[in-house]
Formats: structure tokens, C-alpha cells, sequence
């Protein structure tokens, strides 16, 4: 989750698409990667709040992010945390993204720490990347099984380290609703009884996290937020959720990437999209095909 103070200009939106489009202009030497990559994020962060930006991050720098040159950058800037972030930035939305089966498929690379919750994104490398996985069985170019996938996700254990103590608490039950998240995107299309109890508990937890103060702009679980009101149908459920974390929600700048994901979530309430196809294959695909673009989840 991020949040911004104030809009910006034409004139400065103009010169930030130029500005990131200019930093790719040509091949890059890999001992500037680091600072290529850096700079792209901070586009990427300021796009994905900015409204006269935010089409041009679906359009352009997600694009940019999924090419082989930043991909190479990504590698060479030896940085764990840089590559979190920018894979954040595509894996999370493509689960948005109703075309994302035509574009290339973008999986981490084994990284050090691999069970270990990286803090400013919410979440293991090792479960973003079953994550991506999951993306790439439900758009059609299966891999992995969903059972494979469902166990390999139910026996995760992410591990909080590099904290501070008193942060410790939060950042794994920020994890944990990612954890439980994927679980549902897994199990999806599914029977509602088989998947109350994941609903129930990813509730829980996302209910006990802050939405206000420092803990709460540095990082937020949008994507776990998006996968429950997305599994919940039902007028009953709806209510819990407006009158409770998405009341709560409504206290961000309306400067910020949560707004889309409340409108959207509103949008596909609003079609009824999700309970004539919930049990159907191709289910998750057509509630997408009514939200009709991609969403910044990170």
C-alpha cells in the first residue's frame, strides 16, 4: 500500500513518463543497475497513487518491468529487497490483469532468504513465487497442479526477521493474510462452505491491522483485502466488509492505490459478477473481463 500527499501538474506527469521511458532508452551497464532500478521504483511508486499517472503504470511501466532488460537489471543489482519490490509491482496485479496468459510469465529467481517476510512488500519471496505460479495455472499455461499449489502454500512457514520487536507481530500477520489469500486464489473456482473458513480467518487478521499511522502507509495487504471481497457474494458479507475494513480504508488520502481497489471492489459487487460463475471454471476470468483493467496490489 502506498499513499501520496497532493496531485501533480500535467507538466511534471509529463515529465515523469519522458523522465522513466529515458532511463530505458538505451542498453544500461550492469554496474549502474542498481540505481536504474531504484529510480524506476520510485516512478512506480508515485504512478501507482498519482491518478493521471495510473494508466500509464497499467500501460507502460508495468511493460517495462516485465522486460528482459529490466529483468537483467533486476539481477544485476544483487538486491533482494529491489527485486521484491519491482516483481511485487507485476506478480500482485496480474492476478487483475484478465490478458496477463499472453505475456510473459515472470517468476522469481531462488533468493537467499527465501521463507523470510521481506517488510515493505508483506511477504516471503518463496510465496510470491507461488503466487505467480498460481497466476500462470489459472490463465491457462498450467505448470503445477492446484493441489501441488494448495499444499505447498498451506505448509509455508514465513519467518519475520531484521525487525524491530515491536514490529515483529504485524509484519508476520501481514504475511499470514497473504498466506491465507493465496490459499483462496488457489482454491477458487470453489464450493462456498469449502472456503468460509479461509474467508473467516484471513477476516480476522486483516481486522486486527492498523489503518492508520506510520505501520499503516508503509505496508497494507491489498492483495488478501481484494481476494476476500472477491469470494464474497453475498449481501450479508458485503455489509461486514463496507461497514468495518473498507469504512476503515476510506481514511486514506484519496491520493492513494487503495481508492482504485475500493471502486473496483464496489464495480464487480455491483455487476453480481461472482455468483453465477463461482463454481465454473473460468469463473475468475469473467468477474476480470467486468473490472476491465489492473489493479496496483502492492
Amino acid at each position: 500500500m502506498s499513499d501520496a500527499a497532493a496531485p501533480i501538474s500535467p507538466s511534471i506527469s509529463l515529465k515523469v513518463r519522458h523522465g522513466f521511458l529515458g532511463l530505458w532508452a538505451q542498453p544500461q551497464e550492469p554496474a549502474a543497475a542498481i540505481i536504474l532500478v531504484m529510480a524506476s521504483l520510485l516512478v512506480a511508486q508515485l504512478a501507482i497513487v498519482e491518478p493521471s499517472l495510473q494508466q500509464w503504470w497499467r500501460d507502460e511501466v508495468v511493460a517495462t518491468f516485465r522486460s528482459e532488460q529490466f529483468q537483467r537489471a533486476l539481477i544485476d543489482s544483487q538486491s533482494q529487497d529491489l527485486q521484491m519490490k519491482a516483481l511485487s509491482h507485476i506478480i500482485l496485479s496480474d492476478v487483475t490483469a484478465p490478458k496477463a496468459r499472453c505475456l510473459p510469465f515472470v517468476s522469481l529467481p531462488y533468493m537467499e532468504f527465501w521463507d523470510f517476510i521481506d517488510p515493505l512488500v508483506g511477504l516471503s519471496p518463496h510465496l510470491m513465487s507461488l503466487i505467480a505460479r498460481t497466476t500462470q495455472a489459472t490463465f491457462g499455461n498450467q505448470q503445477q497442479s492446484a493441489p501441488e499449489l494448495y499444499a505447498d502454500v498451506s505448509k509455508l512457514q514465513q519467518t519475520v526477521r531484521d525487525v524491530q520487536p515491536a514490529d515483529a507481530g504485524r509484519i508476520w500477520a501481514v504475511a499470514e493474510t497473504y498466506r491465507l489469500g493465496a490459499l483462496l486464489y488457489i482454491r477458487l473456482p470453489g464450493n462456498f462452505e469449502e472456503i468460509k473458513e479461509l474467508k473467516l480467518n484471513l477476516h480476522s487478521y486483516l481486522l486486527a491491522l492498523p489503518t492508520s499511522g506510520p505501520s499503516f502507509t508503509a505496508v497494507w495487504p491489498l492483495w488478501p483485502l481484494f481476494m476476500l471481497c472477491i469470494t464474497s457474494p453475498l449481501q450479508s458479507e458485503q455489509l461486514a466488509l463496507k461497514s468495518g475494513i473498507i469504512a476503515d480504508l476510506h481514511v486514506a488520502s484519496k491520493y492513494s492505490n487503495i481508492i482504485p481497489v475500493l471502486e473496483a471492489i464496489n464495480i464487480a459487487w455491483h455487476l453480481n459478477a461472482l455468483e453465477p460463475f463461482m463454481h465454473e471454471r473460468f469463473w475468475w476470468e469473467r468477474m476480470l473481463q467486468g473490472l476491465n483493467f489492473r489493479l496496483s496490489l502492492t
